[in-house]
């Protein structure tokens, strides 16, 4: 059985993947803009890293410093981007024969 605190983390994770969805679909205002620390929750990342990938230009942001902002479309994108790329990337260890006797 779960605690209260972890279905609300799940309800809280449901309702920001549908909304991913419904932003890359053309469902949402795509002008919503969130503080850098709540990008980092919606995308598993602490703030600073948040903050990395924008200076990187891995991530659109507007503003600078701790008053810059991610677009809910660029986080959508940078989501999109990251499950597209992980799903072809190749599994390590196939290849180098794992499970042989060498």
């Amino acid at each position: 059985m779960k605690t209260p605190a972890e279905q609300l983390a799940e309800a809280v994770q449901r309702v920001i993947e549908e909304t991913i969805e419904r932003t890359l679909a053309g469902k949402v205002n795509t002008e919503v803009d969130v503080k850098m620390k709540d990008a980092g929750k919606i995308l598993g990342f602490s703030a600073s890293y948040v903050l990395r990938l924008c200076k990187r230009g891995e991530l659109e942001s507007t503003g600078t410093g701790h008053r810059r902002r991610i677009p809910m479309t660029a986080i959508a994108a940078f989501k999109k981007r990251n499950l597209n790329a992980a799903r072809r990337a190749p599994i390590t260890g196939l290849r180098e024969g794992v499970g042989s006797t060498h």
